[in-house]
């Protein structure tokens, strides 16, 4: 993604391969304009086969603030004089989900069983080891298991498999 600041893009950052799964930052020198405004903006990099960049937040500091990256991550940075975080920016987020999706709506369809489809599912041959191939099948099972319909005003369109994790949220029904 480019990261523009007034007009110019200060910092190209390929946040998939050079960051992915650390908590990282950047710092970048900003001015305001003869109104007093600061525009800062993430796009997409032409070069990039992702083209839709994400940001987790933007602070913003003053000029005399000694910024040190690690710090902010660890919450120990000084004071932003303005901020931009995900909880401020996901309901327009969530709002836009999927407006560029053919499908608006979910529509309620039976969730798919294991003893219905398994018919349909490749069938591993591995006389050598009946073990792994009860292993597979039992993988197929739990993985049915965990269908889900997404709840009203959730904004998903589909049903979805889930992770298999403890469900902490209402993201969707359970499978029956």
């Amino acid at each position: 993604m480019d990261i523009e600041v007034a007009g110019q893009v200060v910092k190209t950052v390929d946040t998939f391969n050079g960051a992915k799964g650390k908590p990282h930052g950047y710092v970048l020198p900003g001015t305001t304009d003869g109104k007093g405004e600061l525009i800062v903006r993430i796009l997409a990099n032409p070069a990039a086969p992702d083209k839709n960049p994400a940001v987790c937040g933007l602070l913003l500091f003053p000029d005399e603030a000694r910024v040190d990256v690690k710090a902010v991550i660890a919450n120990r940075g000084p004071r932003p004089l303005a901020e931009v975080l995900p909880t401020d920016v996901e309901p327009q987020y969530y709002r836009d989900r999927g407006k560029y999706f053919a499908k608006k709506a979910y529509v309620p369809r039976p969730l798919p069983k294991f003893a219905e489809t398994r018919g349909k599912l490749p069938s591993p041959i591995y006389d050598e080891d009946p073990d792994c191939v009860a292993m597979y099948w039992k993988a197929w099972e739990l993985a049915f298991r965990n269908f889900y319909e997404p709840s009203p005003g959730s904004g998903f369109v589909s049903a979805f498999i889930d992770a298999a994790f403890i469900r902490t949220s209402s993201c969707g029904t359970p499978a029956s």
